[in-house]
């Protein structure tokens, strides 16, 4: 099954579903929908905890910043 960090990676390469994501980045439930319609599951839990963890510089988000500065925005 495809998750919400194979989603990510997607994301970096896809130019138009990471617009997609940028405009309803902080709407759990939108984000969610983007990724099923492309094939991805995972909850609206999943994304707020990674979206917390990146804010508060924990050890997953640090890694993800660091692999996404292009996309800095995206952790508003």
């Amino acid at each position: 099954m495809k998750g919400l960090k194979e989603f990510l990676e997607l994301l970096k390469s896809e130019k138009g579903i990471l617009a997609e994501v940028e405009k309803v980045q902080d709407d759990a439930s939108k984000v969610v929908a983007i990724a099923k319609k492309h094939g991805y599951t995972f909850t609206e839990d999943d994304y707020t905890d990674l979206r917390m963890e990146a804010v508060s510089g924990g050890v997953v988000g640090q890694e993800l910043k660091k692999g996404w500065k292009k996309f800095k925005d995206f952790w508003k």
